[in-house]
């Protein structure tokens, strides 16, 4: 296995046709800072495929990544791990086959062909909730150690690693439904909807009007709740509003993908959206991507 130095800031899957390229079909294409360090020097790329043993990954239908860490998932179903891995918690688990999806973190997660999941990483012995889970097609982090699962049916689920909890994500009260993709963008999980739009979770989305609190007594205690994640209604949010660039809602969106600030968007069309929080503006703003990337 070929090891990358500090790899990848974003990484995505690219089909090309035989008459663009040489190189197999299904090829993961990354960019961003990959360095090496050897004979006390560091050798930097800005972009490049991924490779096993000096060959380029092929057949390859989805990969997850974050700034140390990429895994990627082959068409039948295995997992391949690339990147830093210096206390070996995130090998992947053995005997791990029909996959379907696959997260890169502290905690990786596999989801299998039936609906099963797989953890492995930082917090090995909290994965007694993970066994409960079913009917999964994708796994995304909510931060705070909690986690949002997608059903096969679009409802969200939510956990938390510390207990055997797992719920329903709700906004304003209300079941989260007709989902197709999760991501987490720093502290905002993303959702992808079946009419192709990015709506921003939150209790406060950035550009968004701010929400009217609500108070409760507890304890003897006044609380005052702005929705969103907290410890007292977990997985409760306020606000699910579309992401806007440019002052215009993402449309026509097929996938999506986020490691901190910063996040892509696959179109319909086969071209790719990047946005990054701007917190001078507590806004998104439009970020770039490699050109010609297409198809």
């Amino acid at each position: 296995m070929k090891v990358f130095g500090t790899i990848i800031l974003l990484i995505l899957l690219t089909l090309f046709a035989p008459a663009q390229t040489n190189a197999p079909a299904g090829k993961a294409v990354w960019w961003g800072q990959n360095c090496n360090y050897l004979h006390r020097y560091y050798f930097c790329d800005a972009n490049g495929v991924i490779e096993n043993d000096g060959e380029i990954v092929s057949n390859v239908v989805a990969v997850s990544a974050n700034n140390v860490k990429a895994l990627v998932l082959t068409s039948d179903g295995t997992v391949l791990d690339f990147g830093l891995d210096p206390n070996g918690e995130n090998e992947i688990r053995p005997g791990l086959s029909n996959v379907i999806s696959v997260v890169s973190g502290a905690n990786s997660f596999a989801v299998r062909r039936d609906g099963t999941v797989a953890m492995w990483g930082h917090d090995k012995d909290e994965a007694n909730v993970v066994d409960k889970l079913s009917n999964v097609v994708s796994i995304a982090s909510a931060g705070f150690n909690r986690y949002l699962a997608l059903k096969n049916d679009g409802v969200v689920l939510g956990f938390c690693l510390d207990n055997s909890l797992i719920q329903q994500v709700k906004v304003d009260g209300q079941v989260l439904s007709n989902v197709v993709a999760l991501a987490l963008m720093d502290h905002w999980p993303l959702v992808l909807k079946t009419d192709g739009m990015v709506l921003c979770l939150g209790y406060q989305t950035p550009g968004m009007p701010p929400v009217k609190p609500r108070f409760e007594m507890r304890n003897g205690q006044l609380l005052e709740f702005l929705g969103g994640e907290s410890q007292y209604l977990p997985y409760q949010y306020t606000s699910a509003d579309p992401v806007l660039l440019h002052g215009r809602p993402l449309t026509n969106i097929e996938a999506l993908t986020s490691e901190g600030g910063h996040a892509l968007a696959l179109k319909t069309d086969g071209t790719v959206v990047a946005w990054q929080m701007n917190w001078g503006t507590y806004s998104f703003d439009a970020a770039a991507t490699p050109a010609g990337l297409s198809n």
